[in-house]
């Protein structure tokens, strides 16, 4: 009873935001995220190139990072000392010992982590037509 109550609770608070007295604060919102958006992407365009280079790898590996962070995260807080579980430790350690797996995985096992073509394909295209060769 106590969670359908709780859940009531929370699904009429949900329901009554879509009455009209949020719809300021939705439109106000929504014109802040696209301006926060718009600003961020200005200064990103202005970021020394070593620093681009580290979003897009972080970018293409972001599948691989999410699968394996919260794994080395319950290692090191399961299995390290006393001074490892503190969190200023095991956290940068943690990122430490992702990005080195992601480089491992990247460089041995590129098929593994999506890096390479699983099924090659013997057609041929071109600009988006495919050549049909004729044997005549």
């Amino acid at each position: 009873m106590a969670v359908y109550w709780a859940t009531k609770e929370q699904w009429d608070f949900i329901d009554g935001m879509n009455d009209y007295k949020f719809y300021y604060c939705k439109i106000l919102t929504s014109i802040l995220g696209s301006v926060g958006v718009i600003m961020l992407a200005m200064v990103l365009s202005h970021i020394p190139e070593y620093i681009k280079k580290l979003f897009l790898w972080i970018g293409k590996n972001t599948l691989i990072i999410l699968a394996i962070h919260l794994i080395v995260k319950l290692f090191l807080l399961k299995f390290g000392n006393e001074f490892i579980r503190q969190p200023y430790v095991w956290q940068p350690l943690q990122w430490i010992i992702v990005f080195l797996l992601i480089y491992l995985l990247n460089r041995f096992v590129p098929k593994l982590v999506g890096k390479s073509e699983l099924i090659k394909s013997k057609t041929h295209h071109t600009k988006g037509v495919i050549k049909i060769e004729d044997k005549n």
